[in-house]
């Protein structure tokens, strides 16, 4: 994947695809975070919490595993 930023958006282009995707910057730091290192759901939602300074509720949770399961879906991703 090649990315920029923007503020609070950012654009990934996949190179096996060949499709560009818009993000937001929650998506986008999950993603970053995702390539670096597989994580289950709960150490995301946790990764993303601490960046944000908010709680790990569940809603961010749900949050969460709604954005990896559509990266998934988009080929940015692979589920274990």
């Amino acid at each position: 994947c090649v990315w920029a930023d923007w503020d609070e958006l950012s654009v990934v282009y996949h190179r096996p695809s060949g499709k560009t995707h818009f993000v937001n910057a929650s998506t986008a730091f999950l993603l970053e975070q995702l390539l670096g290192e597989p994580a289950s759901v709960e150490s995301a939602a946790q990764a993303l919490a601490q960046a944000q300074d908010r709680p790990v509720d569940d809603a961010l949770r749900d949050d969460v595993a709604g954005t990896l399961l559509r990266l998934a879906e988009l080929g940015l991703i692979e589920s274990a």
